[in-house]
């Protein structure tokens, strides 16, 4: 018993077997199986296809959904994650959970296309200069913290 059968319940069905018993009736026995079974997997890649670009489409606008469009101009200060850099890159080379989540601010240099700015790293900072934005962050100036009035 093999395992599909014992899953499934039945032994599924071979096409080769199908290749085989045309081919000992002749070609023209073979055509006429031949293409139901073609017209049917043609069908069915149709349907997977139609079911995978919906899927997609869910997952995008699942996805979509908690994303915000960011919009960066030349000369504006945005810092950068360190998500997905190596710890070496850090403050804390031998830990990522006491390591800064954001480094920066760096200014933005220019606009790669919609989703991925090119920024002014120091040199020091061996790093490719080109980001997503879902690695940058716009820089907020500190506000200044004083004693409320009494």
């Amino acid at each position: 018993m093999s395992p599909f059968e014992a899953d499934i319940g039945y032994v599924p069905h071979n096409p080769l077997a199908a290749v085989a018993e045309s081919s000992r009736r002749g070609l023209r026995g073979g055509q006429r199986q031949g293409v139901p079974f073609t017209e049917h997997q043609a069908a069915v890649l149709r349907q997977c296809q139609d079911a995978l670009e919906d899927a997609q489409a869910r997952m995008a606008d699942v996805y979509d959904r908690g994303r915000k469009d960011q919009d960066f101009n030349v000369g504006d200060q945005v810092y950068l994650s360190t998500k997905n850099l190596d710890t070496v890159h850090t403050r804390f080379p031998n830990s990522r959970k006491l390591g800064p989540k954001w480094i920066g601010p760096y200014s933005v240099v220019r606009k790669v296309h919609r989703h991925a700015y090119e920024i002014n790293l120091p040199p020091g900072l061996k790093l490719h200069p080109v980001f997503n934005t879902g690695s940058l962050k716009p820089y907020e100036s500190p506000t200044r913290l004083s004693r409320p009035h009494e």
